[in-house]
C-alpha cells in the first residue's frame, strides 16, 4: 500500500460531473508524480492515492472541500 512520504507516479484523467474531461495525465504526455501526504496535490486525490495498491485502478468523486473549494462567483 502507498505510504504517507513515499514518491508515486499516477495516470490520471479529472472529468467534470457531466463527463468533460478539465485534465489528464496523458494531456500533459506523462504520468503525475508527487510525495503524498506533501499537499502537492488537493486533499481529496492524495487521499485516494495514498489508500491504493501499486497498479490499481479506481474512480474517485471529489466534494469541491476536498478539491479547489466551492465555486466563487466574485472570483471569477
Amino acid at each position: 500500500m502507498v505510504e504517507s512520504g513515499k514518491t508515486v507516479k499516477v495516470e490520471y484523467r479529472g472529468t467534470f460531473d457531466d463527463g468533460q474531461e478539465f485534465d489528464s495525465s496523458e494531456r500533459h504526455g506523462q504520468p503525475l508524480e508527487f510525495v503524498v501526504g506533501s499537499k502537492q496535490v488537493v486533499p481529496g486525490f492524495d487521499a485516494a492515492v495514498a489508500s491504493m495498491e501499486l497498479n490499481e485502478e479506481k474512480d474517485v468523486v471529489l466534494e469541491p472541500k476536498d478539491a479547489y473549494g466551492e465555486r466563487n462567483d466574485q472570483l471569477i
